[in-house]
Order: structure tokens, then sequence, then C-alpha cells
């Protein structure tokens, strides 16, 4: 694929081969386009683009498809990266599940499937992760994908994940302390197949942009609100991933003038987010009421004045009180709450107002204007987000190595 000169210098690529990754980038960047759209934009002859775009055709890496018309009213091929010439996977750890999809790159074919059994992730490691490798091989079976078609697999876990793969100290995760989630599952599986782990919270971030909430937008805050709290931050269009990759944990801001009944168990703080608004704090004291995502469906029911819609004003308050000076630092076009809330269940309504109150009371009021979304991936998002991920930082070397 690439020459080196014998004496220490770089690698270097053939000219042809150069061609080719040219074409595949414009692809990458614009899909379905004419030769002609490749000759514009890759500045290469006709003649050129014609002998390349034959070669990729072949290699099934690119597929041709009847497009737009001539002015002579003679239909004129366009090209895109062949749907199923590779695919990605996602495996997400929840507290008491485990989550697989498969995605090929052409985004036509999609498998998600979880574990039908209920499992304890945090204190059973072992078992969630041979349950993880058993539903990763059975996924990506029904996806009709062998090993060798993936991209990569990101693998998403409650908890902040460091560049070395291993998950930060006091996280819920007991029995994880000594893991590598990306090294074990690879252990286990036996592909030769790039594995990496993150925040579940930072890969939802990352599926509300390329498929939700915050599609078409550069610069997002997304909060995961659920029994804890998570988060994810974009900028630009990228990921923020901060110097140890712990960059997003918005759920230990804390809120102004509140202090929660006891320290967070991961932060040690008084009065963080996850210790005063976390699923685990505000469902306390209503019977049957277990989750966050039970206190919000029966939230639904209720009018202004009811007991759980009263739980969830004030905690969406605070929740805006704390996330002022971050909207203030980032400037982001949109903040999108995931986690238990569901934009089709109409859960906007029971927040965005409280919330925006909040933010008014300490944000830099020229950075409110913003705009607050409920996640439309809720429910996936983590699982997603390490496709999406997958698809957006490992596609163009996989393909460049099938030149």
């Amino acid at each position: 694929m690439s020459t080196s000169s014998g004496n220490g210098t770089k690698p270097t690529t053939k000219p042809r081969q150069r061609n080719q990754q040219d074409v595949l980038d414009a692809l990458l960047r614009g899909d379905r386009l004419t030769q002609q759209d490749l000759v514009h934009q890759t500045g290469l002859s006709r003649a050129t683009i014609a002998r390349v775009t034959a070669a990729l055709i072949e290699s099934e890496l690119v597929e041709p498809e009847k497009g737009v018309e001539s002015p002579a009213g003679v239909p004129i091929d366009v090209l895109s990266i062949r749907a199923n010439a590779g695919a990605a996977m996602g495996i997400d750890f929840g507290k008491k599940h485990v989550r697989v999809a498969v995605r090929d790159i052409g985004g036509g074919k999609e498998v998600i499937r979880d574990t039908d059994e209920e499992l304890d992730v945090p204190n059973e490691s072992e078992r969630s992760l041979n349950v993880a490798v058993e539903l990763a091989r059975k996924t990506l079976r029904e996806a009709r994908f062998a090993p060798e078609d993936l991209v990569a697999i990101y693998v998403g876990v409650p908890a902040p994940v460091d560049f070395q793969g291993r998950l930060a100290q006091n996280t819920g995760m007991p029995d994880w302390l000594t893991q590598k989630p990306a090294e074990e599952l690879k252990d286990r599986l036996l592909w030769d197949v790039p594995i990496y782990a993150a925040n579940d919270a930072s890969l939802g971030a990352v599926a509300e942009l390329e498929w939700g909430a915050a599609h078409g937008c550069s610069n997002v805050v997304y909060m995961k609100w659920s029994a804890g709290v998570g988060g994810g931050v974009i900028v630009d269009g990228r990921l923020v991933r901060g110097a140890n990759n712990l960059a997003g944990e918005i759920g230990h801001a804390l809120v102004p003038g509140v202090e929660s009944p006891t320290k967070c168990g991961e932060c040690g703080l008084v009065g963080c987010l996850e210790s005063v608004v976390g699923g685990k704090t505000i469902t306390q004291g209503f019977d049957g009421i277990n989750e966050l995502s039970d206190l919000v469906r029966e939230a639904r029911k209720e009018d202004a004045s009811g007991p759980l819609r009263k739980v969830l004003i004030r905690a969406a308050g605070q929740v805006g009180q704390a996330l002022g000076p971050i909207v203030s630092t980032l400037n982001p076009e949109v903040l999108v709450i995931g986690g238990a809330f569901y934009r089709a269940g109409g859960d906007y309504e029971l927040i965005a107002d409280p919330l925006r109150r909040g933010l008014k009371a300490t944000a830099y009021p020229a950075s409110l204007d913003l705009k607050i979304r409920i996640g439309t991936q809720t429910g996936k998002a983590a699982v997603l987000g390490g496709v999406a991920l997958v698809l957006r930082e490992h596609l163009r070397q996989f393909l460049f190595d099938r030149l």
C-alpha cells in the first residue's frame, strides 16, 4: 500500500493510490457524486477519474447507480461508497443491560439487539463481558457481516474512561476498576478489529449530533439525565475529549446554593448535579417509583400541580443553574437532554421552561440564544454513538487499507 525509501524517511504513497484516496475522500465528504463532480472536487483529469472510479468499482469499495440526467436527457451514473463494503459496531454496557448495534457504512442496514437477561453490570464484570461477547457475535451474524468486515468497535460504559482504557476511580462500577473493557473484549472476541472504550454519555452526544436532536449543529452540550448525570460536549463538530479523555463530566458541576443530603460517591462534593437531581435522589419517597424513567412517565399524566411534576420542575431549574456557567463558557447552539427523557413522550413540556429559567440565573445573557431539545436517540444513544464515532474516526483509514 505504501513504499519506503529504506533510509528512515516516511513512507510515500504511490500516485495511483493517492488518486484513489482523493476520490474516496471526496465521496466520504459528499456521497452520490458524478464523475464530473469528482473532477471538480479533486482536480484530477476526466481520464484519470474514469480509471480511478473503474478500479474502485471493481474492488467493490464504490458502487454506481443511475442518477441525474445530462442536458441531452441521458442518465448519468452517480457514485457512492458501497454500503456493504464494511460495518461498524457499538457495544453499550448499561447498569442492567448490554446492547449491541451493527450498521453498514452506508446506513442501509442496522441491527440492534439487547441481552434478554437482566444484569448487575457494575458488580458483575466477568459475566457482563461474556454476555457482551455472545451478543456481539450473534448480532454480527444476524447483520450478515464477518469480523473482517468491521471498521472498528466502540464500547460505551457508564463511567469516565481515560486514554489508557481504564475506568476512573469511584465511578459506581466497583467490579470494573481493574478492567480495561476494550482490551477485555478483544481478548475474548479474538477478532482482528480495533476496539475502543468511551463514556456512554459522550457517545450519546455523538449519536444526537449524527442522527438526532443536534443534527446539523456544530456546538452541542448533551446531558444524559437518568440514575446519574453524565454529559458530552461537541465543539466545531468534534467530540471534546480533554487531556485525559475525561471531558464532559457535567454531572459534577455544582448547583448554586444547594446542598445534597450526602456527599457524592464519585466526586466527593456536596451539591453536585448527580447528587442533587440524579434519579437515585429525586425518586426517593415515591411508592412504586424506582427509576427516573418511572418518575418521568408518571409525571406526564399530571398537571403542573402534581407532586411528580413539581419534583421535575424544581430539578430542571437546578440543572439550568448548574449548566449556566458551562453554557457561558462553550456557547453551544443546542442543549440536548437525554437519558430518561423522550421527545416522542412530550418530555420537552415537562422541563424546558424551568431549565431555561435556571440558565438565565447563572449564564452570560448573550449565550442564552440556544435551543433546548429532548434527545431523539434516547434508549439507544450510547450504542449508536459508538457506531457513529467508528464511522467518523476510522472509516477513512479502513477504506484506504483496502486499496
